[in-house]
């Protein structure tokens, strides 16, 4: 069955409840990294949005995504995990330009490498970035530091790769999908100030390298793409944006639209298990009792199921939020500009 188009807007399908077996939590000082944010990208991101200060207004509510995914976080490294996300946010908006900067492969990769050479203290300071990856050089281990770079590559790499090799294609199968995203989708960096901002956290390399952690960190990845690809289908359709697996689940799975987006509500669920799972396995490892490890897992589980909650406060996807957080079961229709959730009647209501 054919996924719908633009032309079939509005259309209406059922959303079951969520398990959400995961906590939310926002920082505790999100209003103030909020206007420190806003103050910091109208001085630095204006390159991005061709100086349209209601365009950086509308997308500097990246640092709620982070709010949301580091919220045990020190408020200074909180508010630099914000300016990444908001710069790097940026660059992915600009690539919406085809006459721009995504029409060229080259101009893209230069772009990033310019953001890695700043962040290894041998670029020239072309991003508003450089003091920032100073500071957080100094502050991080040596073994952490290297590890928040390597994620940091792999997120460059797999990006830009998705870009040139894969994204106009289209998703060739679920399994092969699931692995590209790990490394093109902007989380594993994440992990890096998840480690750095939760106090008391002293992980040994071997503790990162065992299959359970390399496991958990690819499922937190996971879950975040399933519940990224459901919340952002809307605005994708709209924009003939196909690589989200709600086209791949019509074309190659014959499902409708509610049928598709019940599937991705169980996957999210299913992940979501598998993830606690493997923490229960870790802390009753060999390298459980290391310092840190239960709550640096518990803030891997925040970058997890962010999106969720983001879509709901941020004007990313919606113009005034997501309304369904997966709390209650309803009917969602999207219209081209905007979604609308109706909660199912309670009982004895």
């Amino acid at each position: 069955m054919s996924t719908p188009t633009v032309v079939d807007l509005p259309i209406s399908f059922h959303l079951p409840k969520l398990a959400n077996l995961l906590p939310m939590t926002f920082h505790p000082e999100t209003d103030r990294l909020m206007r420190e944010s806003r103050w910091w990208a109208h001085r630095h991101l204006g390159f991005a949005y061709a100086g349209d200060a209601a365009r950086i207004d509308k997308n500097v509510d990246g640092t709620l995504l982070v709010s949301l995914s580091v919220p045990h976080a020190d408020y200074e490294l909180a508010l630099t995990t914000a300016k990444v996300m908001n710069y790097l946010i940026g660059i992915e908006n600009s690539l919406v330009d085809k006459a721009g900067l995504g029409g060229s492969s080259f101009a893209t990769r230069n772009v990033f490498g310019r953001f890695m050479s700043d962040l290894l203290g041998w670029g020239d300071g072309s991003t508003p970035l450089r003091e920032d990856f100073s500071w957080l050089r100094e502050r991080m281990p040596p073994a952490r530091w290297i590890r928040f770079v390597s994620y940091m590559e792999d997120f460059a790499h797999g990006f830009t790769t998705e870009l040139e090799s894969w994204r106009d294609a289209g998703i060739s199968d679920y399994d092969t999908y699931m692995d590209d995203r790990r490394h093109s989708l902007g989380v594993r960096w994440l992990f890096g100030f998840a480690e750095e901002g939760v106090p008391g956290v002293a992980l040994s390399q071997e503790a990162f390298r065992t299959a359970e952690m390399v496991a958990i960190h690819d499922t937190a990845i996971d879950g975040y793409t399933l519940i990224n690809d459901l919340v952002s289908y809307r605005k994708e359709l709209v924009m003939d944006d196909r690589v989200n697996l709600v086209y791949y689940l019509g074309e190659a799975e014959g499902l409708d639209l509610e049928g598709a987006m019940n599937k991705i509500c169980g996957l999210i669920d299913a992940t979501e298990r598998k993830f606690l799972d493997l923490r229960d396995r870790i802390m009753t490892g060999p390298h459980g009792g290391e310092p840190g490890m239960r709550a640096y897992l518990d803030e891997v589980g925040h970058v997890m199921t962010s999106n969720l909650w983001w879509a709901t406060v941020s004007k990313r996807y919606e113009p005034g939020g997501l309304g369904w957080d997966g709390s209650t079961a309803g009917t969602m229709t999207f219209h081209r500009d905007r979604a609308v959730f109706v909660p199912d009647p309670q009982p004895g209501r």
